[in-house]
């Protein structure tokens, strides 16, 4: 029994060393308005991430940081597009022509907007 009696205290010690370092770890991570990741985030199949509705969330908080998807390498927020052409298409052409050059401008227009609207390059 003395034996055992002995043994007690260095094990509450090393309970108590163990409880520090967990709460170390935990306050860290409870305490902060941030996770600092100095690892990989693997995200198993299937599994999301989910954002409230309300004001919105970010990815990239500057337009010098850097992201790059599907491998490609990252890179910061792109600039603007050049100006754009709002002339109009002179009569050198056909109305099939012109409705087809028109609907083309159209579309590169709303692709430029919504790639502005993403972040993804700069707003002219």
């Amino acid at each position: 029994m003395a034996l055992r009696r002995k043994e007690m205290p260095e094990e509450i010690q090393q309970l108590k060393r163990q409880v520090q370092l967990l709460e170390s770890i935990l306050f860290s991570f409870v305490r902060s308005d941030r996770f600092d990741m100095s690892k990989n985030i693997q995200m198993q199949d299937g599994r999301n991430f989910q954002f409230a509705t309300g004001v919105g969330s970010k990815i990239g908080t500057a337009t010098g940081q850097k992201l790059g998807f599907f491998n490609a390498v990252p890179v910061v927020q792109q600039t603007a597009i050049t100006g754009v052409d709002n002339s109009t298409v002179d009569n050198t052409y056909g109305q099939q022509e012109n409705d087809v050059i028109t609907n083309t401008r159209t579309r590169v227009n709303e692709i430029e907007t919504r790639l502005e609207n993403l972040g993804l390059i700069a707003a002219n």
